[in-house]
């Protein structure tokens, strides 16, 4: 049995110290412009079950690794020569493996929006991100904003500021965005319910009912 620990963890080792040279290579490269942008980390492409396997235990390493390789590709100048539809690609590629990585859904979303014009593509990252940190508000306030700002859907809006405010680290000024977005759209927790159960299948709402009909009835906060 000892045998088998010592060769999965030089196994594992040899892995890690293969992606991480994968990834010096990349942050070489970098420097001399000379690097695929939209190029996949190392592993990306298997399937999460064997990702995780191959990682024994130690996916946490693996998302960093990721995480960094994308925002790389994010942050280059050169994205503004790549197609939103191969930058979305690229990212898809490692948020499907739902990395715990709050920024790395948020910085993909803002380069789509801001880089490229293109607030369509935010959603489904977004949701990559909600499956890996459901607890999180930033992630639905994000796709909030996103619908109702530059996709002109308030409903869909509200229901996820709905589900930013329901969250228990969300601070106050977000419920009070989500109530003056119901008054200014003349929205009830109906609708809201509705649209829950068109974006999360049915029994959504059902889930959410208590949740939001609670923080509707918490004091609102100003925006900062």
């Amino acid at each position: 049995m000892s045998a088998l620990k010592g060769l999965a963890a030089a196994a594992w080792l040899a892995l890690l110290a293969a992606s991480l040279l994968a990834l010096t290579r990349r942050t070489a490269a970098y420097a001399e412009r000379g690097y695929d942008l939209t190029a996949d980390p190392p592993l990306a492409r298997l399937d999460t079950r064997v990702l995780d396997v191959v990682t024994l235990g130690h996916r946490g390493l693996w998302d960093d690794i990721a995480a960094i390789w994308t925002i790389q590709l994010l942050v280059d100048k050169r994205i503004a020569g790549v197609p939103a539809e191969a930058i979305d690609k690229a990212v898809h590629t490692v948020t499907r493996h739902a990395p715990k990585i709050e920024t790395l859904y948020m910085l993909s979303c803002f380069t789509l929006q801001y880089e490229k014009r293109r607030p369509d593509l935010c959603e489904p990252i977004i949701l990559d991100g909600l499956k890996a940190l459901p607890a999180s508000w930033r992630l639905p306030l994000t796709q909030g904003w996103i619908s109702y700002d530059k996709m002109k859907d308030p409903e869909r809006a509200t229901a996820y500021y709905a589900m930013a405010a329901s969250r228990p680290e969300s601070p106050p000024f977000v419920n009070g965005f989500l109530k003056k977005l119901m008054a200014k759209n003349d929205l009830d927790q109906g609708d809201i319910l509705q649209t829950f159960d068109q974006l999360f299948g049915a029994g959504a709402s059902g889930r959410m009912g208590q949740v939001l009909e609670d923080s509707l009835k918490q004091k609102s906060g100003g925006a900062p």
